[in-house]
């Protein structure tokens, strides 16, 4: 799929779903276009260069960021930096210490915690977008190495890049934006 078809799937995520912030909104942009950090033509590599390069240097294009490994590393990671800025950002706005549960369990209970600090906040946001993007590459035909590093790859590969049925599925998701909103 193109990047446009990506983005379009992402805007739609995000009229169904409304986040409650801007930032779980853009969390499911950035996911819907994450998985393609490996392609040499990455559109996005003028807004997110360091991704980019070191994406060129380890990785092969729909490899590893193409796969469920790619995307339990990429959750991991925006979980992380959410606890990490969960915990600074209220002291640099001078909120009282307390003001947030220190610690990667909000609720108090761990996987209570890690449940709801993943599905409601911007990790969640962000894996949804990424398996959108996963989702839709499922149906081209180069399918995706979901099993990564294992070769077998898995999808229907239907739609070609580019394609009238790409541009069917860009239409059907502008139309449902249109009709939302």
């Amino acid at each position: 799929m193109t990047l446009t078809t990506h983005l379009a799937a992402g805007f739609a995520a995000i009229v169904l779903l409304k986040p409650g912030d801007p930032v779980s909104a853009a969390a499911v942009l950035v996911g819907s276009v994450l998985p393609d950090v490996d392609h040499p033509g990455y559109s996005m590599r003028a807004l997110f260069p360091f991704p980019y390069r070191l994406a060129r240097l380890f990785l092969r294009r729909r490899g590893m960021m193409h796969s469920l490994l790619g995307l339990a590393l990429v959750c991991m990671v925006a979980w992380w930096l959410g606890l990490v800025m969960g915990n600074v950002w209220p002291a640099l706005r001078g909120e009282p210490h307390g003001a947030r549960p220190l610690g990667p369990w909000p609720s108090g209970e761990p996987l209570t915690g890690l449940a709801l600090s993943v599905s409601k906040g911007p990790a969640g946001y962000l894996a949804l977008g990424y398996v959108l993007h996963l989702g839709l590459d499922a149906l081209n035909p180069s399918k995706l190495p979901l099993l990564w590093p294992a070769q077998k790859r898995w999808g229907i590969g239907l739609v070609r890049v580019g394609s009238v049925l790409e541009s069917a599925l860009l239409l059907l998701f502008v139309l449902s934006l249109a009709l939302l909103v």
